[in-house]
């Protein structure tokens, strides 16, 4: 899914780190035998353009967005 975000009344900000936590099987869960299965990993579609932050959300997922001051 995309979403768009109006971050224009954060100011001058640029996307500093997005995180997403998924898996494609949206059943997956972590074992004792696979730890790591559904773990954090980068997400680098976020784009912030005209004061609007657009990213594009894997299924099933949660996802932080860090922004800072330019």
């Amino acid at each position: 899914m995309d979403v768009s975000v109006d971050v224009a009344g954060l100011g001058d900000v640029v996307v500093a780190e997005v995180v997403s936590i998924h898996d494609e099987d949206p059943y997956a869960r972590n074992t004792l035998e696979n730890q790591t299965r559904v773990a954090p990993r980068g997400n680098d579609s976020a784009v912030l353009a005209d004061g609007a932050l657009t990213i594009t959300l894997p299924p099933v997922s949660w996802t932080a967005i860090a922004l800072r001051r330019a």
